[in-house]
Order: structure tokens, then sequence, then C-alpha cells
């Protein structure tokens, strides 16, 4: 069996805190919680048969309600970590969002560790991914201005989706964009708030195929528009890297209107690549759906 060194498991919370003041009240446990202590404070539940009888100085009652419950949650979790002792920490949730802030501002971002554990996770082609962003970014710098579309977190967000938008290949080729967008919206993602994770899920969404255009109507009205924006850029990125070269991009030069993308290649370019100017014609008749006109040269 394998027991964690003193200090290296710490526990925060008010269940946590009371269960410490009992253990410790009551000798059980002379410094943390410990499992020996916790089997002692089980069997006084058990033996009490409901919550209103137990002694627990300042737990408010609807607290002291769901105490068995987190009781049960926190021996599960030293028998199958095998957790030795737990110490207990003042700190909480908000102190936690605090630190998150202090690591975004010193470039420690959890959202990129984040990032980088999905990409590993559904063994994401990162070649690829790496090529899809780089497009992206630059098309966002040229319409940044006319779009509204300035700042750090907004360029982040599409950079994110552009490493992101195949993880639904994991799952299974046909529809993947669909799978993808169900992972980014339910799973648990260090770091992300649930806003940021519904931004994600429509642009990974709609990266390709039919536009999900009611995953951005789901969004806050302040993002909405913002988000149909940077789709816009992630699927023209998509599309124009569809043949996974290495071989870099033309010159390629957008200019937007609040409902019109124009999209200038070097003279003879679509010419010599029919595919991709069929993709772009479909594109346009997708975000006519949107009220946006896409046109290319």
């Amino acid at each position: 069996m394998v027991t964690y060194a003193i200090g290296d498991v710490q526990g925060c919370g008010a269940t946590l805190v009371r269960l410490h003041e009992r253990l410790r009240a009551e000798g059980w446990s002379e410094r943390g919680i410990t499992l020996d202590g916790l089997d002692r404070l089980r069997r006084e539940v058990v033996e009490a048969r409901h919550t209103s009888r137990l002694e627990l100085p300042g737990m408010a009652p609807e607290r002291a309600e769901i105490l068995p419950g987190g009781l049960a949650i926190l021996i599960a979790a030293f028998e199958g970590l095998h957790i030795g002792r737990m110490d207990i920490t003042p700190a909480s949730l908000r102190e936690g969002l605090l630190y998150d802030l202090v690591g975004r501002i010193r470039h420690e971002d959890a959202r990129q560790r984040t990032i980088r554990q999905f990409s590993q996770r559904y063994h994401v082609d990162l070649e690829h991914a790496a090529r899809v962003e780089r497009a992206a970014l630059a098309f966002l710098e040229q319409v940044s201005r006319a779009w509204d579309l300035g700042g750090e977190d907004i360029r982040q967000m599409l950079a994110w989706a552009a490493r992101l938008h195949e993880i639904g290949l994991s799952v299974s080729f046909t529809g993947h964009h669909k799978h993808g967008a169900y992972i980014a919206r339910h799973a648990d993602m260090p770091g992300f708030s649930r806003e940021e994770q519904q931004v994600l899920a429509a642009l990974v969404g709609s990266h390709r195929r039919r536009l999900q255009v009611e995953d951005f109507r789901a969004l806050p009205a302040a993002r909405e528009q913002e988000a149909l924006r940077l789709c816009v850029l992630l699927r023209l990125a998509v599309c124009l890297t569809r043949g996974r070269s290495p071989r870099p991009l033309p010159a390629v030069k957008l200019k937007a209107a609040p409902r019109r993308l124009r999209v200038a290649f070097p003279r003879g370019w679509l010419a010599r690549h029919p595919l991709t100017r069929a993709d772009l014609v479909n594109e346009n008749a997708v975000w006519r759906s949107a009220g946006l006109t896409l046109s290319s040269a």
C-alpha cells in the first residue's frame, strides 16, 4: 500500500473543517483527518440514525444534512487513493479563483494546460492543428478592427478552437464536429468558465458542414455575433488547409464589412485549385443562413 507523505494532501471547505473539528474534539485525530478517525465518526453517524441527533458545534442544520454523503465520499477517497492523512487548509473556492487570476497574469494560464491535455487525450494531429491555428490567427489580424474582434481573450478563443477542432475524430469520423462540440461542452475543463466552454463548443461544432445556428443563439447576446465571426475565420482556415499539406498558404487578403467578407487570392490560384473553389462556393451558401455574404476572387 502506498501512502502519501505528510502535507502532500490538502483539504478545504466548510464540511471538511467541521469534520476536522469533530475529530479533534473527540481525540480521534491529533492533527488533520485520518481514515481511523473517519471510521469512528462513521460509526457514530450510523448509530445516531438521523443528523438531527448529531452534536456538531458550529455546523448549520442544512449542512449537517449533507454530512453523511460528504463523509462517505471522503472515506472512499482515503481508501481509493491510500491517503495517510489529510491536512486542512482555511482556503476555499474564492482563494482558488484568485490564484487562477494571478496565474493568468503571470502567464501560467490553467486553460493552456487544459488545451494541451485535451490535445494529447484525444490524439489531435498537432501539426495540422497548428496549421489551422496559424491561418485562423492571420485572418483574425486582418479583420479584427472591422469586425471588432480585438483583445487577447478573443485571439485565445480562436486559437483554442483551432487546436481542438478535430477532437471528435477520436470518437468517429462521421459527424466528428458534433462529437467534438459535445466533448467541449460537457467535459471537465479546468480553468474554463461555463460560458467559455459554450463558445468553444459552438466553434468546434460548426467548423464544418452545416452551421449549428442554435449553438450561437444559446450564447449571451454580447457573445453571439463575436462567436459567429470567429467561426467564419475558423471555417476558412479549415477550408484552405483541407489538403493537410505542410506547404504555406497563398497570400490571402481579407476585407470585412459588418455583413460581408471578401476573400482575395493571388491571380490564378483558385483556377489551379478547383476543389477549394468549390468549397468556398459552399461556404457562401452556408453563411447566407446567418445573414453574411462570403465572396472570393
